[in-house]
Formats: C-alpha cells, structure tokens, sequence
C-alpha cells in the first residue's frame, strides 16, 4: 500500500475515532464549554488559516498552514476534492489551539493545472476554512510525436519498437533500428525519402536483442545486433551481427561468434568511417550466466578485430555504451551486473585502462564526452534516483542530481557542451527530456500517455534539435502490444 494511501485511511481512522468519542461524551452532558481549559462563553472554533492560497510550480513541494484557535478548541485537516492522490499530509492533521499543517505536493507532468483543497473543520461544530493548492502545468516544449510502427493489434504478443537506436544523416533525416517481438526482427525505418519506410534487416532472432545503429559520412547506415543461434535448455548462445547497405544493398556478417557474444554491444563510427563496437562475452559460453568480459572490436580493411578490455575477476559486463571522443579514442561506461557498481574503461592514453567508478548504480547508464574530451555519465539505481559522475574538473565526482525513477537513460552534448538527456520517468511512466547547460538543469515531458518511454535512444541533428525514438508498451483484454514511437522538438517535422 502507499504511503499517501496510508495516510489517507490513517486520518479517516482518526477522525471516526475523535467524533465517536465526542458523540459518548456529549450523551453524558459534555459541551465543550464545560471544558474547564476553555472560558466560558469562548466561542471555539478556528478563526483564521493562513495562507489561504498557495501556487506551486510543476516541481511540487512543501506546504504549510498556520492555524489560529482559541486555546484548548480542537480542529482537524482533510483533503477536499475529487482526485486527491497528488497531495497529501505530512504532519499537523490535527490539533489544539494555534498550530501548523505540513503537506507535499507531487509533481506534475500533465500539460494542464491542477488544483485541490485542504478543509480545516472545527470540533464539534463542524465550520470549516478552506486552503486552496493551486499547480502549475508540467513544462513543455512544443514536441510531435509519432507512431511509426504499431505492431499487430491482434496477437497476443504484438509488440515492436524495443531495444530501439536512432542515428540523424548530414542532411539531418532520421534512421532508427528497432526489435520487433511479433516479427522476432530486427527492423529499420528511415524518413530519408521524406516519407516514412520500414525494412526488415534479419529474422529468427530467438531473444530480445541489443541494438546499435549508424550513419557514416557517406550517409551509408550500419546496424550492429546479437542473434541467438544456439540454445543449451533454458540459456543461449548468442553470436554478434553486424548489418550495412554501404555497397547499395543490405548485407549482414559476423562479427564475433567464439563463444557466447555480443550481448549488450554498442556501436560507434569515427570521422574516417571506422567502426568501434564494445559487448560481451560470456565465460561460462551461455549468455547470461557466470563471467563476462568486456571485449572491443574494430573494422580494419573489411575484417574485425577484437581485443579484450576487462576481465576483471567475477565481472559480468553488462548495459555498455560506447562513444568516441574527437580523437577517436574509446570511452565505454557499463555495469557488473554481479555488484550493479558502475565501471568505466578507455584507451586514451594508447593502451586500455578500466576504472570502478560508482556502488551500486550502473544500471540504465548513460555516457557522452563533449568538446574538450571530458566524460560525463548519467546512470542510475534500480529504484530511484539519477547519479551525474564526470571528470570535467579534473578527479573523477559523483553527486546525486534528481531523486525520482529514471530508467532506460540516453546523452548526447551539442557543439556548445550542452547536455541532452532522454529518460522513462519510471514513477509517473512517461517520456521525459532533460537538458544540462553551465550546470542548470532544464526538463520537459515529451510523451505523457502512461508507459511511453521505455528502450529510448536519444540524437541531436546539426541544428541542435532533439530526436528521440522510444517504445510505448500497453497491456489490455490479455494483449502484450507495444508500438515504436519517435519524438522530436523540430518545428517543421
């Protein structure tokens, strides 16, 4: 049950209890002006709360309430209207004489204001004063937002758009590689003939996979992906693929297939077109079970050669995301998935160093690097909270920056290191944008229909624009469906 549940059904407890003792005592000829705490002929009911309006910004807070009564009068708080789950009491219900209300406002992510009161009755007689909480909307930029694959309505698993990637080309047109469960494919989408087209890339996946795409100079897309190709009961082998239309036609190879590999890869292509993967590989030759060490893998001449970064005693690489610095050196930011402790590894200073940055918030990370080849890495617990650690100044820091559910995180920093931040709101299940400019944080809510924002991926196009592709997830009458969407704040989409 939650706490404002708790807190709901504690005052009604309270208040029955009050009445019904008051009710007894009257029976036997009490009146509260027989209460030798009170002067006769006092009249003791409340007479004055102040303020009697407060306004609160889409953030939320702490409220208070000043109340004024005769000395030995008791009153009581309630909440007064029809949706009353937003606020609530943190102390002060009730009480005798002056005395303060403590409430808390939740936040708001609805594009519309709300507004709730607070009653503060006077017992026995019932006459009450009215607090007013006024809240402002959620912060909103102008976003469109798009279904471009809604999967089949009427299987049972009609779900697509988990798992998805979004790269823009130099023209600024949107590629996006996607997993569609109904299918068991891995699929891709582009606007690049200014109407939006869908490909199947690879079928009989066997899992749900972990997507990378990218545009090269030459616009040409690469598209790398893990594919279960040998199953041992309940565990699976998984080799890693990699997809390109770089000579006209879609053609797919292996890129590693030793052992069980390519779980968790992420792709990144420098300025000379080369591509750099990070991944997986499995120890205990099954996915998901025993060791697993971080490799890289780079295309030279056609071929791939991969090289181990870290194996570290019991590590279990998992959630890597690998960028390049403007030098073309690695930054790679991944979780153990054996301690849930965040790790960081690169090869900038010519050989690979990894470094364990964090306890216990790997999960949902995030990494970016900006303009002067600094590191900043947005990750997250598996409950609540968004951790920020970087080495901007110097030294490796670490500070907690929001306290809220933020899962499935994805950064990207502009040209003039302003930090751009997708995330699915996992408490109040939306899609949110946050932006980081000279340490001010900015956010915005992009999708609010419930359960839009899970596997979202995040790109800048070379206007600074926001490009955003996600999957809304929906279950109803025994249907598991989920659709691909895409979000931009472009003003001419």
């Amino acid at each position: 049950m939650s706490q404002k549940v708790k807190t709901i059904l504690n005052f009604s407890f309270r208040t029955t209890i009050v009445i019904s003792i008051l009710f007894v005592l009257r029976s036997f000829g009490y009146s509260a002006s027989e209460d030798p705490n009170i002067s006769k002929g006092t009249n003791c009911d409340v007479t004055e709360i102040t303020p009697q309006k407060t306004i609160f910004p889409a953030a939320g807070g702490i409220g208070g309430i000043n109340v004024k009564a005769p000395e030995g009068c008791s009153w009581y708080a309630s909440q007064y209207c029809s949706d009353c789950l937003w606020y609530g009491f943190w102390d002060g219900m009730e009480g005798k004489g002056n005395g303060t209300i403590t409430y808390w406002v939740a936040e708001n992510v609805f594009e519309r204001k709300r507004s709730g009161k607070i009653r503060v009755s006077s017992i026995p007689s019932g006459k009450s004063k009215i607090h007013r909480i006024v809240q402002q909307s959620a912060n909103w930029e102008d976003w469109h937002v798009l279904t471009l694959d809604a999967g089949p309505r009427k299987a049972k698993y009609g779900r697509a758009g988990r798992s998805t990637s979004i790269a823009l080309d130099s023209n600024d047109k949107v590629h996006i590689a996607y997993y569609s469960d109904s299918e068991d494919a891995v699929k891709y989408v582009t606007n690049v003939n200014n109407r939006w087209e869908t490909l199947v890339i690879d079928r009989r996946i066997d899992r749900l996979p972990d997507i990378t795409i990218g545009v090269d100079n030459s616009n040409k897309i690469h598209i790398i992906y893990n594919k279960c190709n040998r199953r041992w009961d309940n565990w699976c082998d998984d080799d890693l693929y990699y997809a390109t239309n770089k000579s006209g036609l879609w053609q797919i190879q292996p890129v590693d297939s030793a052992k069980a590999v390519g779980q968790y890869s992420s792709m990144a292509i420098d300025t000379t077109g080369q591509l750099h993967v990070a991944y997986s590989e499995s120890e205990a030759g099954y996915s998901g079970y025993g060791q697993a060490r971080l490799k890289y893998a780079r295309q030279t001449e056609g071929s791939w050669v991969s090289e181990i970064v870290n194996s570290s005693s019991n590590l279990f690489a998992t959630m890597i995301h690998l960028r390049l610095d403007y030098n073309g050196k690695a930054h790679i930011s991944y979780m153990d998935y054996n301690t849930r402790n965040l790790w960081y590894s690169t090869n900038a200073s010519g050989q690979w160093e990894s470094t364990e940055l964090h306890e216990r918030t790997g999960q949902y990370n995030a990494i970016a690097i900006d303009t002067s080849g600094k590191v900043h890495i947005f990750h997250s617990p598996q409950d609540w909270g968004l951790w920020y650690t970087t080495n901007a100044t110097g030294n490796w820091k670490t500070e907690l920056v929001r306290s809220d559910a933020n899962w499935f995180n994805s950064a990207a920093i502009d040209l003039d290191n302003v930090i751009h931040i997708s995330s699915f709101d996992a408490f109040n299940g939306v899609l949110k944008y946050m932006k980081v400019e000279n340490g001010a944080w900015e956010r915005c809510y992009v999708d609010t229909q419930v359960d839009s924002g899970r596997y979202n991926d995040i790109a800048l196009d070379t206007q600074g624009n926001v490009h955003i592709s996600y999957h809304f997830w929906s279950f109803k009458n025994g249907l598991d469906i989920g659709s691909l969407r895409y979000a931009t704040n472009l003003k001419k989409n």
